[in-house]
């Protein structure tokens, strides 16, 4: 048999640990009061479908009152989230409830006795889609003389997603701005798109390709009574427009002088058949002039008549 003294002195060391430990947990469960507080807790909610939104404003903080029987440090609490599952909604008013296991990150012995507001109210909206055109957007000007003639861009639409009402007041998406200060040349540019709305999806992944048309600037002249000839020739065929007015330009360091005996509308009536109405046919215009250089840098920007008469006898 062992007596009392005998069992105090047997591993001294492991009884006053055991001694230690059960006076920590006498001291932090069972030796103070309880203590109570409320905390501020972000709302964090997780598992949305991809095709639902949510379409009205929302409690974005729920007030948490919490009981621990110890003090309880302000960083133990800083990391505490009311997270709601969604899984399982679908598009409609949605009231949830909310309940201990609700609130995630708590510490150990940290309960909760309420949550404010609860339930939760939410409005679900199914996501809709449509598609858009893409602006590009530019800052600066082109070199001294020069001038942005044109701007294409690839794709000219792109497809976007998001709530009705959002996406009917969305008529295009515009490009991340492209710098075009001191250009004299054309350029393609690779950018990325700029949502106008943070609640609005950009459903392309891949960026746009712009390409920019910078050239010279040009000045415009009109020019009267320019031939319409039949080429080639045709036994039967008669043209009953003979002239035409031309309205070209041309960049503005040409020097040339240029006139209407400088051109000439070419009709080809070699697949017309017989006919008793006349043919409408829209010419080809042509540089007939010595200055070689005309041919290379004229544009024709409208012609009167449009199209010519010509017609073929049996």
């Amino acid at each position: 048999m062992i007596r009392p003294s005998q069992w105090l002195l047997n591993n001294p060391g492991l009884k006053l640990v055991s001694l230690g430990l059960s006076f920590l947990l006498w001291n932090l469960l069972g030796g103070k009061d309880e203590v109570i507080r409320v905390v501020t807790v972000p709302v964090q909610f997780v598992n949305l479908a991809p095709d639902l939104a949510i379409s009205t404003d929302y409690q974005r903080q729920v007030e948490v009152t919490i009981r621990s029987r110890r003090r309880i440090a302000v960083e133990e609490v800083q990391g505490l989230l009311a997270e709601i599952d969604l899984q399982t909604m679908v598009a409609g008013n949605v009231q949830i409830s909310l309940n201990e296991r609700n609130i995630s990150n708590r510490p150990l012995g940290v309960g909760v006795l309420s949550i404010a507001p609860n339930p939760l109210q939410l409005e679900l909206e199914q996501i809709q889609h449509k598609m858009v055109e893409v602006r590009p957007r530019l800052e600066g000007e082109p070199a001294e003389g020069y001038e942005l003639v044109e701007v294409l861009s690839s794709p000219q639409q792109v497809p976007i997603s998001g709530l009705e009402a959002v996406l009917a007041k969305v008529s295009d998406i515009s490009t991340e701005p492209v710098d075009i200060s001191g250009r004299s040349s054309g350029f393609d540019a690779e950018v990325d798109l700029d949502s106008p709305n943070p609640s609005v999806r950009i459903d392309s992944g891949s960026p746009v390709v712009l390409q920019l048309l910078i050239e010279e600037k040009r000045r415009e002249l009109t020019l009267t009574r320019i031939p319409v000839e039949l080429d080639p020739p045709r036994d039967g065929t008669s043209l009953l427009t003979r002239s035409m007015k031309l309205v070209v330009s041309l960049p503005i360091s040409f020097e040339g002088e240029v006139s209407g005996k400088d051109f000439r509308a070419r009709v080809s009536a070699d697949d017309l058949q017989p006919s008793r109405r006349a043919y409408e046919i829209l010419p080809e215009i042509e540089s007939v002039s010595e200055q070689e250089d005309l041919a290379d840098v004229y544009r024709v920007e409208s012609m009167e008549p449009e199209q010519v008469r010509v017609r073929v006898r049996r």
